[in-house]
């Protein structure tokens, strides 16, 4: 199963989400590293980019993610057909939750 990891950021904090964003994409070739929305999109409420990876990568990622986050909100969640349950209950947390626009799945 694939899951998506939304890192996201405040836009003082560019720098850094750029240094982790570089340091995936040299450090974690098991996944793919996706462009900057520095704009709300779809159901994100705040700037971040995506990393989508295989489920048996998920303990690796953690590994390379977490020394490097400094309190980031970092939602998790399945790549499945219903995006509003992959968003919700199919979701983790890593970081302090943001409030979602699930109204953007629907």
């Amino acid at each position: 199963m694939q899951l998506h990891a939304h890192i996201y950021y405040e836009h003082d904090q560019f720098d850094q989400a750029d240094l982790l964003r570089t340091f995936l994409t040299e450090n974690f070739p098991q996944g793919v590293v996706g462009r900057f929305h520095q704009q709300p999109v779809g159901p994100h409420t705040k700037a971040m980019f995506q990393v989508k990876f295989d489920q048996l990568e998920f303990a690796n990622l953690l590994v390379l993610i977490r020394p490097h986050t400094l309190g980031q909100s970092i939602l998790i969640h399945p790549d499945i057909e219903d995006q509003v349950l992959a968003h919700t209950a199919e979701a983790h947390w890593i970081g302090p939750a943001l409030p979602l626009n699930i109204d953007a799945l629907k």
